[in-house]
């Protein structure tokens, strides 16, 4: 752990000197009072009057108070005079210099970058927001700020006092008084009435009918033509393959028998699947059986109207231009770090997607892509969000999501105004597949439980799991200590961070937040929090308090490792600029080392710091020399295999490839291609198992861990949902 980083060294970690006490003083005082009124400068307009909403927040303008579910948060005056600003002007950009002239004045003496920045800041935190991935406030470097998330009045503003009614005769007003009195008693018969209707008649509740009944895992699954269900699913350890059943039937009829993931299905019976790696092939074919067309590669997800006549993808073509949403393919609407499922509205006319912005993790929101350059993004962020439909009307995009934890429940959102109600929860995990223009809903019910495994060449061996949603993060150089993170409901809504001994004693709790790396000397883990992730914490191992990493101009941060020398390895993102690698040293501007997309998540800079091993364009990956000139080579023999680490003498790699049953191990020359077999991973149990993933190994290639996702299904159509 290298002193440098910490935020108490100041400008030598390259953050802002800190203020001596009269100049804080002074800003502290301006940043309240300004010339001519306590309040602002003479010349600020009026702030508009009434309340506005904006997902779990309401705001008064004319008070300036924000809440939250009802609940009070603290916003200093100024940055509630900024968001009051922004929230007059929805979708309009409000430029830096007239919040400067309405909320600061123009003869004020504060530091006026900094105070705009920092009230900026305040109001991401108090909603939750990003700078590097936004849902509320949109930076525009050196123009100013706009307001991009959803907004509606609460109350709408007074207008002018009512006019006053003509006073009435006595005798008029007792006979309008007899008049309402009769009305009333008339409107409770009735009421009566109507609840006794209502009593005798309840809504029948939702009936659940089961249509597997296999031990595997589901991956795609749509309602079909003939009142069949197709389904693609791996049962008993065997790859994915498309199955069609009719609902009561005990026994499917296999469509094919090759590795496949469903991405829908038309009135005419064509099947859009996916095929797996290297091509990732998007394929049509009939259901009833027969030969298909690829219609694309690199496609990650995809879905098409009933009729066929439009299709969306999730692809990635391996230019170097990242994952992007294409409709239709070649014409890109956007571009994504992480997307999931994607659906095109009944009428055609808009695509709803599941975006998690944080690699590995499956916390999201919902965007919403309408005609033209129509683009929203809805503001709740879900710390679980998978499965995504839309309802027969095309009024609302039905999601299973959870707010907290990984237990995901089926709610309903409102397409217009993103209000969300819950239709159903089953204490657990439930995944939407499909929904029927009768109301009918295929819904997956997933029992899922994330492990995670030690071994050495000594033959020891440990299971490390221990919550409910463990995951391996990093493991010490000498095999003996393992760096894990819980992201479900043990873990809490900020997520936590452990580390494990690999003698299988129990787990010490450092800290929260996303678990990224151990230092070189292993008394601390760099980690980020799940909301304002604009720096890196240094969570101690032992005694000591967490320590903050900032560096100048990046936003956000994907993965950070600190380097022997001092220099920290990261990925991350500047101001509204894609994520890529970088490397910086206390006291400097960070140095990026790859393309804008191409990202690194562990520690692959070479021992001697001069190459690392990245992806590079055409789903490859490159050898980036570092510090010296040079252009990026491709690295040899890594097609179908992962970098995990360099090896203890920095001239080969250390890299998994995927088999049938786990990932082999294998140490590569990069230059050369030549490769040797060091050891096979095959988990005990391989039926449910998603795959070997975060395979951590020591230099010498005697430790290893890695996590291990089992997950089992059950799929089902459920009738009387209100929808």
């Amino acid at each position: 752990m290298d002193a440098g980083w910490s935020e108490n060294v100041g400008a030598s970690a390259g953050l802002a000197p800190p203020l001596d006490a009269t100049r804080r003083d002074r800003v502290r005082l301006d940043m309240v009072t300004v010339r001519d009124t306590p309040q602002g400068p003479s010349n600020h307009a009026a702030p508009v009057a009434g309340r506005v909403r904006f997902g779990r927040f309401e705001f008064d303008r004319a008070s300036l108070e924000l809440k939250e579910a009802g609940s009070a948060v603290h916003l200093r005056q100024q940055p509630a005079r900024v968001l009051g600003m922004l929230l007059a002007s929805p979708g309009s950009i409000v430029t830096r210099e007239e919040l400067r002239t309405e909320v600061w004045g123009n003869d004020t003496l504060i530091d006026f970058d900094q105070g705009l920045n920092y009230c900026v800041k305040e109001i991401r935190a108090a909603l939750g927001d990003n700078a590097g991935s936004p849902f509320y406030v949109e930076t525009l470097p050196k123009r100013g700020y706009r307001w991009i998330g959803p907004v509606e009045p609460v109350v709408p503003p007074e207008r002018g006092t009512a006019p006053t009614e003509k006073a009435r005769p006595p005798r008029a007003r007792r006979a309008i008084a007899l008049a309402g009195v009769a009305a009333l008693l008339a409107l409770g018969v009735g009421l009566v009435a109507g609840a006794e209707l209502v009593r005798r008649r309840p809504e029948p509740p939702p009936t659940w009918q089961r249509v597997t009944f296999r031990r595997g895992s589901v991956s795609g699954a749509r309602f079909a033509p003939g009142g069949e269900i197709a389904y693609t699913a791996a049962w008993d350890g065997e790859p994915f393959k498309l199955y069609a059943v009719q609902p009561g039937a005990p026994e499917a009829r296999l469509v094919t028998a090759e590795s496949t993931v469903l991405a829908s299905i038309s009135t005419r019976g064509e099947a859009l699947s996916l095929l797996g790696p290297p091509t990732n092939e998007l394929v049509r074919s009939p259901l009833a059986g027969g030969a298909g067309k690829v219609l694309s590669n690199g496609v990650f997800s995809a879905d098409a109207t009933l009729d066929g006549s439009r299709l969306v993808v999730v692809r990635g073509p391996g230019d170097g231009t990242g994952v992007r949403v294409e409709s239709p393919i070649g014409t890109v609407l956007g571009r994504f770090i992480n997307p999931g499922a994607i659906r095109i509205s009944p009428d055609g006319r808009q695509i709803a997607l599941i975006d998690h912005p944080i690699l590995g993790d499956d916390a999201g929101v919902v965007r919403l892509y309408g005609p033209g350059e129509s683009r929203r993004t809805f503001p709740t962020r879900w710390s679980s969000l998978e499965g995504l439909a839309w309802s027969p009307g095309g009024k609302e995009i039905l999601i299973t999501g959870a707010r907290e934890g990984a237990d995901t429940s089926l709610w309903a959102v409102s397409a217009e105004t993103g209000a969300e109600r819950l239709l159903l929860s089953a204490g657990g995990r439930l995944v939407i597949r499909d929904v029927a223009p009768d109301g009918r809903i295929l819904l997956e019910r997933v029992t899922q439980r994330p492990q995670v495994f030690f071994g050495s060449e000594s033959g020891g061996t440990c299971e490390l799991t221990w919550l409910d949603a463990s995951s391996a993060e990093d493991i010490a150089p000498d095999g003996r200590h393992v760096l894990l993170a819980e992201s479900g409901n043990g873990g809490g809504k900020d997520y936590s961070v452990y580390l494990r001994t690999t003698d299988c004693r129990p787990p010490v709790r450092i800290g929260s937040g996303r678990a990224f790396s151990l230092t070189p000397d292993g008394k601390a883990a760099l980690a980020a929090p799940l909301v304002g992730d604009d720096h890196i914490d240094l969570l101690p191992i032992g005694a000591g308090a967490t320590q903050r990493v900032a560096v100048p101009g990046i936003v956000s941060y994907l993965w950070a490792k600190l380097r022997p020398d001092g220099r920290l390895l990261f990925s991350g993102s500047a101001a509204e600029r894609p994520p890529r690698t970088w490397l910086a040293e206390p006291g400097h501007d960070p140095v990026p080392l790859t393309p804008e997309f191409m990202v690194v998540r562990r520690d692959l800079l070479s021992p001697d710091g001069h190459t690392l091993v990245a992806a590079c364009p055409a789903r490859r990956f490159c050898l980036y020399p570092v510090g010296t000139p040079g252009k990026p080579v491709q690295a040899v023999g890594l097609d179908q295999a992962i970098p995990l680490s360099w090896d203890t003498a920095g001239t080969g790699l250390l890299v998994g490839e995927r088999t049938a049953t786990g990932m082999d191990i294998l140490r590569l020359d990069p230059h050369t291609g030549r490769r040797a077999l060091v050891r096979r991973l095959t988990p005990t149990d391989p039926t449910g198992t998603t795959g070997i993933s975060r395979v951590y190994v020591t230099p010498d290639g005697n430790a290893w861990a890695y996590s291990v996702a089992r997950r089992l299904s059950e799929l089902y159509v459920v009738r009387n949902l209100r929808l």
